[in-house]
């Protein structure tokens, strides 16, 4: 009985040991199988990419990740794209055309033109979108214009436009030119913000964005669902230093700081971001040179998707990348320096970290470098994206 009972014990004791076996190998297997069709899908992944600048055309192309070849699908047809935000679902873009009295905005779907306006501010070089709204900054005329969007995509009339005071009192400053708007949120309040640089005046200026309430006709049909309009801060504006230029920024990725690129000085401005009373409150915690060789033009600022490298271009004297590294608390080391093709005026990195598209606008030329991600360093590919008709100013990326 006892010997009988044994050997049903260890029958069953192999039975449940192969099936464990078992499935751990079928698990395995999947795994590498799993992992292996994952890089597949990686390395043959064709991102999208939109060009744009001055010229008469925007480039839409496919950029294959594994060969690092670039192939134009089509152009679509604009005078001097300079500048061009991507919507979130991938398949449209908006972009200004810089042609000062004649400047204007269009949108693009897939291949097609969805619509475009005219009734802007001079000489845009900016638009961002947010919640069915486009924000442009119009340097021609130091201005900012608000566009809603209708379900269909369609830019709907100018709903708003803010034209600075020209310069700041008791400086020598002529012109306020608007360079970037940019949107925030509060990390407490949720609440959101417009950020507008002023290159001319010298000045970081903060719009609420909030719900328009005064006029609520013509709400149907928007993309959002209401009209928002921008509300100034009471803090209203930041003075930056007198000929330092601001012209973009960056923010880290858990939102704690914020890092000004000025044009004209070459120095890069650290801040914490902070909230009181639905305001935006900076406070500067260093100052940094990005361009030593005192080209008085810096044009791009950007975050490596890890949060760990800051980057920044630099234009007439030595054109290049600068390369910083992002301290814990928030300042910036710089240790490198990459060299590039003539006026890199922005540039833009891929989602996975992976790469980097420079437009260099005088050397008429996108550049492609290859990131390390563990030390941030570039690496050229030799696989430039060459123009004979167009000055690249803008890079887009997406995954559709």
């Amino acid at each position: 009985m006892f010997a009988d009972t044994m050997k049903k014990t260890l029958r069953q004791y192999k039975s449940m040991t192969l099936y464990v076996v078992g499935t751990l190998a079928v698990a395995l297997v999947c795994v590498i199988v799993g992992s292996f069709f994952s890089g597949i899908s990686k390395r043959d992944m064709n991102l999208t990419l939109y060009i744009g600048g001055y010229g008469s055309a925007i480039t839409k192309g496919t950029f294959n990740a594994r060969t690092g070849e670039f192939t134009r699908i089509a152009e679509l047809k604009m005078e001097n794209p300079s500048y061009m935000t991507l919507v979130k679902d991938g398949r449209r873009i908006y972009a200004v055309s810089e042609v000062d009295d004649d400047s204007g905005i269009s949108g693009f779907k897939d291949l097609h033109q969805i619509n475009s306006r005219a009734d802007i501010g001079w000489g845009p070089c900016y638009v961002a979108y947010h919640r069915g709204h486009l924000f442009t900054a119009n340097y021609g005329d130091g201005s900012i214009s608000v566009f809603p969007i209708d379900t269909s995509g369609r830019i709907k009339a100018s709903s708003q436009l803010i034209k600075f005071v020209p310069g700041r009192p008791g400086t020598s400053q002529p012109v306020s030119r608007i360079h970037t708007v940019r949107v925030l949120k509060g990390k407490e309040s949720q609440n959101e913000y417009l950020l507008a640089t002023d290159l001319g005046g010298d000045r970081i200026y903060f719009y609420r964005i909030m719900q328009d309430e005064e006029n609520s006709n013509d709400q149907s049909n928007l993309e959002n669902g209401a009209r928002l309009k921008l509300y100034r801060c009471d803090t209203a504006y930041y003075d930056i230093s007198e000929g330092y230029g601001p012209r973009q920024v960056a923010f880290s990725k858990s939102g704690r700081f914020m890092y000004l690129l000025c044009q004209t000085s070459g120095k890069i401005i650290a801040y914490t971001i902070k909230e009181a009373d639905n305001n935006l409150i900076l406070e500067t915690i260093q100052e940094v040179q990005s361009d030593a060789y005192n080209g008085m033009a810096c044009g791009d600022i950007q975050i490596h998707p890890n949060g760990h490298f800051l980057y920044a271009s630099n234009r007439k004297v030595n054109d290049g990348i600068s390369i910083f590294r992002i301290m814990e608390d928030g300042t910036l080391n710089k240790f490198a320096y990459q060299v590039t093709a003539s006026g890199p005026r922005q540039f833009t990195i891929t989602p996975d970290g992976d790469f980097m598209f420079v437009a260099c606008q005088q050397g008429g030329v996108v550049q492609i470098f290859k990131i390390d991600k563990r030390s941030g360093m570039l690496e050229k590919t030799a696989k430039d994206i060459v123009f004979q008709n167009l000055q690249p100013s803008c890079v887009l990326v997406s995954s559709i």
